[in-house]
């Protein structure tokens, strides 16, 4: 049989403590993970309904781009866009534009190509 010394002891002591501190660290860890997984669940969840709203943006954007090249016409389009979307028609071939701040005052579009 073997006896411990009190250093021994003492080193003994230093460890379980290390090893409790160890053991309520990796506990706080994984708590951690858990909220950042829930919070990263959300993001992936909000990240999806903004690529859909953007994808039914965007085919509403190429439809009335078909119209402008189809058609050649874009008062009717633009009617009601908002200016960046004018903007975008502007660049995409219209030769006509909308003041918005009269809803009947049209002027041509100078080429900007």
């Amino acid at each position: 049989m073997r006896i411990i010394t009190p250093e021994q002891d003492q080193h003994l002591d230093h460890l379980s403590h290390s090893i409790n501190r160890q053991h309520h660290i990796s506990l706080q860890i994984n708590e951690e993970l858990d909220v950042h997984h829930g919070l990263l669940q959300d993001l992936d969840a909000d990240i999806d309904r903004t690529q859909s709203r953007l994808g039914k943006a965007r085919k509403k954007l190429d439809r009335v781009a078909r119209g402008v090249k189809n058609n050649g016409w874009c008062l009717p389009c633009c009617y009601g866009l908002h200016a960046a979307e004018t903007v975008f028609l502007r660049f995409s071939g219209c030769d006509w534009g909308v003041d918005f701040y009269s809803p009947h005052s049209y002027y041509p579009v100078q080429d900007m190509t």
